[in-house]
């Protein structure tokens, strides 16, 4: 039996900010999915978001190797 999924990803800025920091990455075929919610407030909390996901998502992906 073979088991098949489908995602979707969606973010909102909820109530009480007026910019969504938050990023997510989906690659269904590698079995990845991925969410970094922004530091909502904090300077630069959508940069640090979209890092992160670029970040873990080379290395899944083997694009890159890990920091040390």
């Amino acid at each position: 039996m073979a088991f098949r999924s489908h995602s979707a990803g969606a973010t909102d800025t909820g109530i009480q900010r007026e910019q969504n920091e938050d990023a997510f990455f989906l690659d269904e075929d590698a079995g990845i999915y991925l969410v970094c919610d922004g530091m909502g407030g904090h300077a630069s909390g959508q940069v640090a978001s979209e890092l992160a996901i670029r970040t873990v998502a080379e290395v899944l992906l083997g694009g890159s190797t890990p920091p040390p």
